[in-house]
């Protein structure tokens, strides 16, 4: 949307950036992801 309508926000001032973070949002996604994944903890047996 930002980029179709030539709105400005988040320091996206230009065409050039808001179209670059096109490519670069599926590895903010990801990093979202992994972040707050939970760890598998060991059971131990007594």
């Amino acid at each position: 949307s930002q980029w179709l309508n030539d709105r400005d926000g988040f320091g996206l001032d230009t065409e050039t950036k808001r179209f670059a973070r096109l490519f670069f949002q599926p590895v903010l996604i990801w990093a979202a992801i992994w972040s707050t994944r939970t760890k598998k903890r060991k059971q131990i047996d007594d």
